[in-house]
């Protein structure tokens, strides 16, 4: 039966406020036993008041969500409301601030005081940082629903919200005086809206909890998702989506000391809550564990008076930065994940294998405990918290306080968007003044540099409070703990954008200057009433972005397919070159224009008779026709894969395109498209395989035979091979054991399966790991003269997330290849390191009179991989007739 919290819920009993500091052998730990008989003040209206309905009745929309909590701020003065952000759907992002009210009065100098306790530099002493804490409430920050169809959580919190609001027992306002809650009710409302607007629609008089019922059945592309289908919950550290770089502004001007994220999780489970499994990231200190260790306690105390099941120390680790647990970790909060059994197979109500039935009101009820016992929790530990937080930010490990240098290299406007990103996480970035030779310089991969850096090199010193983060993000390699990853097991930022990196053992010194705002990297037209042509060098990603705001406007661009020199200055392959002839009479207002909106410098010319290579009007310059791009997008492509498609083309680049269902893989719906893109199916191309027919794929045979460009991403590509669709020649290649079986001789495979035989379940289980790629960046050598390899200098670095390969396509179809060592950061066993050496990433193969396109990995993966932008926006470009 569906629980009602129409007047309250159980909640902990709480401890006395301002204990003395402790660690895990004498922290306090709120007692478990039920407070059922709380003092509501009947003048703060409950849900269920406002709403008509008790929660866990139904799903609330997230405009009624937010009304409610601004009728609650209204109602309450422990209560404040503010508006810090909005979605791509413009609804708005809410944050509550509760506390006692004269902790409202002063939100300005308490956030003043937490920025100082963070800051080493300031509060410089053990001493000075207790004198600080002594009468400084502790933030809490709970945010709900990062995951829209994790949709409980968003109820919780209004539960939640109201019980702090309403409860007027002296427990509750010591505590509210010892405690400033940071609510945080929905942080994915576009997602939110999209699953409980379905469910509401398919839902009867009462709901139905068998699991065949299609209420169970969530359609394509879920609520999980924000609204260009982001993970948001893998958003934290790389800051693609709106909603993130909002929420991590606000979340930086308080600088909480204790943070959770509310998921949910399989309905079949129970209820997770921390400590971690691990790993944990190792530039985290011992600390991290203690704190996981007394909240995890305080919530199996709670969990035990009431008999509920739960667990801690599995599944859900804490070692990717991207996540609401460790990226405000790194920031110094015990940042943990709970997750509660549901999801959005769950509906209202689900009956279990068990034969038990899972409600919305129990969800709701164990996400809301969990929640005040941690606000308890912290309540009881202030002190020892806030000191704990001060602490973080000391320098009291490993190596000396060097520095990360990144000069502004061939694409300036690039290196300025990863100190744009630096920037907005509160690191403390420095521009050089002059040339610098600093000592004991490295370029990225650790070899000496004796040249130094010139004017203009950002420097980002390690000797500042976000360290511990800063070494996440930035270090080439982490030090590997583990063989079992929950995510990916690399990601260092300088090998994401693909720009210039050095380090250094010692601190920086020169003529820096501090940067307080985001540098500015404006193009430029040199030579804007040239007579001749505008040339734009293709090594930018600006540069297509420049591309397709120029079509649009009726410009008439062609390409280079080979290097010039013009000028005194070298062109590569990939040039885009503007004729005045054939061109709008208002072209210097268009180049101008261009040039100022993408970051591109543009050079004006009189001649178009080249110093090297061939001249301007060379049978080697192409014209580039406007892409016309078709992106499938329904099942059973990755929802995932699609966003990051539609989000680089619509938001990043400007370029024309359509979101096709497959279902419109149709003669008369491809006629429309020059480009066609498979995004990732999750599957190895299986998924797809199964949805299309073959009569669509004979479709896209003929497409394709007549000009098409079909480019497959991950599982798109191994769909196209030779064994699935066949729209390729090219071979999957066999898994690593198989090719390791194929290698061997009978009697050491003979061997090898006696071995596999006598394994037992968990030595089983740890072959698995060791032998899976959790996410891992190799190298790549990309051969330039290819139009895919345009504005490369013959490598790239690249994230692989699976073991899948293909084989070699024929000769000169193979464009991007993995060398004979490519691992540079990350987990990989020598079998799978092996297993992708020489065979190809990216493969070209002519059809026809168009091209199949194959990337063996999605290289647009969660859009923060910048450095492989140009290498997917190629295959739009130069290859369309």
């Amino acid at each position: 039966m569906l629980v009602a919290l129409a007047v309250g819920i159980l909640a902990p009993g709480f401890p006395a406020m301002f204990p003395g500091p402790g660690n895990v052998a004498e922290a306090t730990v709120p007692a478990g036993s039920a407070d059922s008989t709380w003092d509501a003040d009947p003048a703060v209206p409950s849900p269920a008041e406002f709403l008509g309905y008790p929660p866990g009745k139904q799903f609330t929309p997230h405009a009624r969500i937010v009304a409610y909590l601004r009728e609650l701020a209204a109602a309450s003065e422990r209560v404040a409301i503010d508006q810090y952000g909005t979605t791509y759907e413009n609804r708005p992002l809410v944050l509550l601030t509760i506390s006692d009210p004269e902790n409202l009065k002063r939100r300005a100098s308490l956030q003043e005081a937490y920025a100082q306790l963070a800051d080493p530099r300031v509060t410089s002493s053990e001493g000075a940082a207790r004198d600080r804490s002594r009468d400084l409430p502790l933030a809490v920050w709970l945010s709900f629903d990062i995951h829209g169809n994790e949709a409980s959580t968003a109820e919780a919190a209004m539960a939640v919200a109201y019980r702090l609001a309403a409860d007027r027992s002296p427990e509750a306002l010591a505590r509210l005086r010892s405690v400033v809650v940071l609510l945080d009710p929905c942080l994915n409302p576009d997602g939110h809206d999209r699953y409980v607007n379905w469910l509401r629609g398919v839902t009867g008089s009462a709901p139905d909890p068998l699991l065949p019922a299609r209420e169970h059945h969530e359609p394509w592309p879920g609520g999980r998702f924000n609204h260009y289908l982001f993970d948001l919950n893998r958003d934290w550290a790389w800051l693609t989506q709106r909603e993130t770089r909002a929420r991590v502004r606000a979340y930086l001007a308080w600088h909480p000391q204790v943070h959770v994220d509310f998921h949910e999780m399989g309905a079949q489970d129970t209820y997770f809550f921390f400590p971690p499994e691990r790993p944990v990231h190792p530039q985290l200190p011992g600390q991290v564990m203690k704190w996981a260790e007394i909240f995890g306690r305080a919530n199996a105390a709670a969990f035990d008076a009431r008999g509920w099941r739960y667990y801690t120390g599995e599944s859900f680790d804490l070692y990717y930065p991207g996540y609401g647990d460790s990226w405000p970790t790194f920031h110094g909060a015990v940042g943990m994940t709970y997750e509660q059994a549901g999801n959005a197979a769950a509906g209202l109500a689900l009956q279990r294998d068990d034969g038990d039935t899972l409600t919305l009101g129990e969800r709701i009820e164990h996400h809301a405990v969990a929640a005040l016992t941690t606000v308890a929790t912290a309540a009881a530990n202030r002190e020892a918290r806030l000191l704990d937080f001060h602490r973080f930010f000391a320098r009291t490990h490993g190596r000396p306080p060097g520095a990360y240098l990144f000069p502004p290299g061939d694409d300036p406007p690039r290196t300025a968007e990863l100190v744009d990103l630096l920037l907005t996480h509160g690191a403390e970035v420095y521009r050089a003044r002059t040339a610098l030779r600093p000592r004991g310089l490295h370029a990225y991969d650790g070899t000496p540099v004796s040249t130094g850096v010139p004017a203009g090199t950002y420097v980002v010193p390690l000797d500042q409070p976000l360290h511990r983060f800063l070494h996440a993000v930035l270090d080439p390699e982490t030090a590997l703990p583990d063989t079992f990853f929950y995510d990916i097991s690399a990601w260092s930022l300088p090998l994401a954008f693909g720009v210039d990196a050095y380090r250094t053992d010692a601190p920086v010194t020169g003529p820096l200057d501090r940067l307080d705002a985001p540098p500015r990297t404006e193009g430029k037209v040199t030579h804007p009433d040239a007579r001749y042509a505008f040339l734009i060098p293709w090594e930018r990603n600006g540069a297509a972005r420049g591309a397709a705001w120029l079509q649009q406007h009726g410009v008439r661009i062609y390409f280079s397919t080979r290097a010039f020199t013009l000028d005194g200055k070298r062109f590569g392959p990939g040039t885009l070159v503007i004729f005045r002839s054939g061109n709008p009479p208002d072209l210097t207002a268009l180049v101008t224009e261009a040039a100022a909106r993408c970051a591109v410098d543009i050079l004006g010319v009189e001649t178009g008779l080249t110093e090297t290579g061939p001249d301007l009007g060379s049978f080697r310059m192409r014209l580039l026709k406007p892409p016309r791009v078709a992106v499938v997008a329904g099942p059973p492509a990755s929802p995932t894969s699609v966003g990051a498609c539609w989000f680089l083309l619509d938001r990043a680049y400007g370029i024309p395109h359509s979101l096709i269902r497959p279902q419109e893989i149709t003669p008369s719906a491809l006629q429309h498209y020059t480009v066609l893109v498979l995004p990732d199916d999750g599957a190895g191309g299986r998924a797809y395989a199964r949805s299309l027919d073959s009569t669509r794929v004979e479709v896209l045979r003929t497409w394709i035979r007549q000009g098409g460009v079909f480019v497959g991403l991950g599982g798109g590509a191994f769909f196209a091979d030779a064994d699935m669709a066949g729209l390729s020649s090219v071979k999957k290649a066999p898994p690593p054991d198989k090719e390791e079986t194929q290698a061997a001789s009978e009697e050491t495979q003979e061997a090898r399966d006696k071995q596999r035989r006598l394994e037992t379940s968990g030595e089983r289980e740890q072959r698995r790991r060791r032998e899976s790629l959790p996410g891992t960046i190799f190298r790549i050598k990309v051969d330039p003269l290819h139009p895919l390899g345009f504005g490369y200098e013959g490598e790239a670095r690249v994230l692989k997330i699976t073991n899948r390969a293909l084989e070699l396509g024929p000769p000169g179809t193979n464009v991007a290849w993995f060398p004979s060592a490519p691992k540079v950061s990350g987990y990989a066993s020598r079998r799978s390191e092996s297993h992708l050496a020489e065979r190809p990433f990216l493969l070209d193969e002519p059809v026809g009179r168009g091209h199949v396109v194959l990337y063996v990995e999605d290289p647009n993966f969660r859009l923060f991989w910048y450095g492989l932008n140009r290498l997917f926006l190629n295959s739009l470009f130069f290859l369309a007739r």
